[in-house]
């Protein structure tokens, strides 16, 4: 009861009123939907700002973990033994304290009604931090160990580490959705902080054990294993980087021209400074040169690491920007949908309200029995529709009005007509209606000229049909035969394919004998040319030979002539010494003349004689040796003279036998050429026995597909002539005059 009195409530409303209600309770939902569109993107922009607010914390903590990590190179260099270090360490002590500071200033800055700590909940780890820097400081200053110092420098930086990731955890960045921003982010939170680390560890080994002029197996454990964790971060950094590039490259950025030349030169500076590490011998190089260039290096990274952070902000703020335009158009396009709505629902409720009304207007009219009134057309639509064709049933109703006499009369008229047309229904076609002047001669006449076309239409059917059957039957005759004619033929071309198959087979094996025959000719032309070649090199050294062999015996013929000199020297000597015997004779005679005093001289005289006597002998074994190797001399050059005829007829032999060879060469090179052309021949061939064997293969297809076919229309043709004759037997039932 309650759904009909809610019922009756709506049917007493007016049309307007409901077409108001109904564009009211459709239009709702456009400010429901437009009020969870800007919902989304209040939340978009709220996403986005968090991680604005994150990339803001992040460089206070860059700049820590830079100096922390100076501070771990230095004081491991200072506690190997490099004291121009410790002058160093107050300041970067100083640069850590003031960036513990920038820290605490952004940690407390105020940011809608909280903190920045408050909000990524950092308080307490940045006072940590503080405590674990004073740990650090204070054992770096009383400690004598360097490994220890340095790794709980190692334990500060991973809590700083942690620190970075843990902003970018709670200031969403971590979850940013787009490609290039969260490759800059992952760049920025988690690679380069490694890779920053990992070179100041890397920085840090090297410096101290250059200055202890040492390292001991856990440091060269631990330099290896940083080295590696560097290049690893570093190709992580480059890889992100790079995706980063072609993600915002592709939807219209320019990052890659901002950054590119900048990631190109930090990774390589890097991957140059970490090859100091391969072979790393700590006797070698300077402390302070090595950690200066590692500082030149990590203070690339963080120009890097300072760029991606710019960009990422930037990136950041401009797809707020978009959020936001995006928030204000959906308001724009909602305000201005409701208007055109309500305007639209004026504009419709108006026109609706005025064709109804002219319809109301018609039908009390026609209540009063004004025949001639007509409904005014206002609209194009349905109810516009509605009132053409009101108006038009008013006109049609005026000209069927007429006498009781009138319809008796044209009830007669066709009652007649039905009689005389229902024989045709039993397939008597002789009758005819007649033709009067009331309102069904018209009809009947029409009939009439229906029956005639009837009459010629059946007769052809009964004329065609004969005709198709006899042609039918002709068809299928021919089409038997036709089927056997096109088997033999099929099997007569199936025989010719296999024999073609054969022979390709065959040529196929001729071209490869042929291709054979065309290597084994192209090999034996390419032994014949070496053998050539050979020959051509052994009568150059033939002719060396013979130049060496003429040269030796020129030699020889010297070496005979300067012997001959030799021993006309020896006969000189041998004669002086014969002189030299004589004078020592009269010197002895003299001497025992002159009695005592001559005593001196005879003991020199004999001494004289018996050198002579020793000259004379080696004067005649030089003279006999110089025969010797006068002796020899002319055999060698006999030898010579001989084996210089030798080289000079091998020479001519190894001539003729290079024309042989070379007669050979170009008997085998047209060997080649025409095995080669044989072979191209048979290429052909077997690929024209291919294509034919293709072809034939082709026709033995298309020949069954013709059988097939002509298969089907014999089947077609005898379907055909049963169809004729049941179309002969339809038409028998019908009554056609006799002709003539």
């Amino acid at each position: 009861m309650k759904h009909l009195k809610l019922f009756n409530v709506f049917g007493k409303l007016k049309l307007w009123q409901k077409l108001t209600l109904i564009a009211v309770l459709t239009g709702s939902t456009v400010p429901f939907i437009t009020w969870q569109l800007v919902k989304a993107k209040n939340k978009d922009i709220t996403f986005g700002q968090k991680e604005v607010y994150g990339a803001e914390y992040l460089p206070a903590l860059r700049k820590l973990h830079e100096h922390v990590a100076k501070h771990r190179g230095l004081t491991n260099g200072y506690l190997h033994g490099n004291s121009g270090m410790k002058d160093q360490i107050p300041a970067t002590q100083q640069a850590i304290n003031t960036a513990f500071q920038a820290l605490s200033d952004i940690d407390t800055r105020s940011v809608e009604d909280t903190t920045y700590g408050a909000m990524f909940e950092s308080s307490d780890k940045v006072n940590a931090l503080k405590r674990e820097w004073e740990a650090v400081r204070g054992k770096s200053a009383n400690s004598t160990s360097s490994q220890e110092v340095f790794d709980q420098h190692n334990r500060l930086m991973t809590s700083i580490n942690d620190l970075i990731i843990h902003v970018g955890d709670r200031s969403n960045l971590i979850l940013d959705p787009d490609l290039d921003t969260y490759y800059l982010m992952d760049a920025v939170i988690v690679q380069l902080p490694n890779a920053t680390d990992a070179l100041g560890q890397v920085r840090g080994l090297m410096t101290g054990a250059i200055s202890g002029k040492a390292i001991s197996p856990q440091e060269q454990s631990q330099l290896n294993f940083q080295m590696a964790r560097a290049l690893s971060a570093l190709g992580n950094v480059e890889t992100g980087m790079r995706k980063a590039f072609d993600a915002n490259t592709a939807m219209g950025g320019d990052l890659s021209s901002k950054q590119q030349q900048q990631l190109s030169d930090a990774i390589r500076e890097a991957k140059n400074f970490l090859k100091k590490g391969e072979n790393f011998t700590a006797t070698a190089g300077n402390a302070d040169q090595v950690f200066a260039e590692g500082v030149k290096v990590t203070d690339r990274m963080g120009m890097l690491y300072d760029a991606s952070r710019n960009n990422l902000e930037e990136l950041l703020y401009k797809r707020i920007n978009s959020f936001k335009s995006d928030r204000n158009m959906v308001l724009a396009f909602a305000l201005v949908g409701v208007l055109l709505s309500l305007a639209t629902a004026f504009v419709i409720v108006r026109g609706i309200s005025s064709q109804v009304n002219a319809l109301s207007y018609l039908v009390k009219q026609i209540e009063l029995g004004n025949v001639d009134a007509r409904a005014e057309v206002i609209s194009q639509d349905e109810l516009g529709a509605l009132a053409t064709s009101f108006n038009a049933t008013l006109d049609n109703t005026r000209g069927l009005l007429q006498s009781r006499a009138e319809r008796d009369s044209i009830q007669r008229s066709i009652m007649r007509l039905l009689e005389e047309v229902s024989t045709v229904a039993e397939g008597d076609l002789t009758r005819q209606a007649a033709v009067t002047e009331d309102i069904t001669g018209a009809i009947a006449d029409s009939f009439n000229f229906m029956i005639a076309e009837l009459r010629r239409i059946i007769g052809q059917v009964k004329e065609v049909t004969v005709q198709v059957t006899h042609a039918a039957n002709t068809t299928q005759s021919s089409s038997t035969e036709l089927v056997q004619k096109a088997e033999q033929q099929s099997q007569q071309i199936h025989i010719t394919s296999q024999a073609l198959e054969e022979m390709t087979v065959s040529i196929q094996e001729v071209s490869q004998g042929a291709v054979l025959s065309a290597s084994v000719a192209q090999q034996s032309l390419v032994n014949a040319r070496q053998g050539a070649k050979a020959v051509q090199d052994t009568i150059k050294g033939m002719n060396r030979i013979r130049e060496q062999v003429q040269e030796t015996s020129g030699h020889i013929r010297r070496l005979g002539e300067n012997s001959e000199e030799i021993g006309e020297i020896v006969q000189l000597i041998d004669e002086i010494a014969d002189q030299t015997s004589i004078l020592a004779l009269n010197a002895s005679i003299q001497a025992a003349t002159a009695g005592d005093a001559g005593r001196g001289f005879a003991v020199v005289a004999e001494e004289i004689e018996h050198l002579a006597e020793r000259a004379s002998q080696a004067t005649a074994k030089i003279s006999s040796l110089v025969k010797s190797i006068q002796a020899g001399t002319n055999e060698a050059i006999s030898a010579m003279e001989e084996n210089n005829r030798e080289v000079i007829e091998g020479s001519k032999l190894a001539l003729q036998a290079g024309q042989s060879l070379t007669e050979i060469e170009n008997v085998s090179e047209r060997l080649a050429d025409l095995i080669q052309s044989i072979s191209q021949a048979s290429r052909k061939q077997t690929n024209s026995s291919e294509t034919l064997s293709k072809a034939m293969t082709d026709i033995s297809h298309i020949i069954k597909e013709t059988t097939t076919g002509i298969q089907v229309s014999a089947v077609t043709v005898n379907s055909l002539a049963s169809l004729a004759d049941s179309l002969r037997t339809s038409v028998a039932s019908f009554k056609l005059p006799q002709r003539g």
